[in-house]
């Protein structure tokens, strides 16, 4: 389905920067806006959609409705599951970076 109006275009520019300053805490890299290495497209991709997707639930924007025996089921919350769950797994194929400390009593 087409992304309405009111998420498309600089919101969702915003997604996207939003996913990859998410990833890049994440794994405690650089990750650019330019030039993203082969490992993180994937996810970024996915986690902008769940973002895009997620927002256009909020809206209304996949609802499902029927009319008479005419229905029609946008079931959004099922591809917000999909995409998470290929996020989820994308994170932990890439893993996450330990960090030791010493703790002083």
């Amino acid at each position: 389905n087409d992304v309405p109006t009111a998420v498309s275009g600089t919101v969702m520019n915003n997604y996207a920067d939003e996913a990859r300053l998410f990833l890049q805490n994440y794994t405690q890299s650089t990750i650019s806006s330019t030039a993203i290495d082969d490992p993180y497209k994937t996810i970024l991709i996915d986690l902008t959609c769940v973002y895009t997707l997620q927002r256009m639930s909020q809206a209304g924007v996949g609802a499902s409705y029927s009319i008479g025996e005419f229905s029609v089921n946008n079931n959004v919350d099922k591809r917000i599951e999909t995409y998470q769950a290929r996020v989820d797994e994308g994170l932990k194929a890439l893993g996450r970076p330990q960090q030791w400390g010493q703790t002083f009593v």
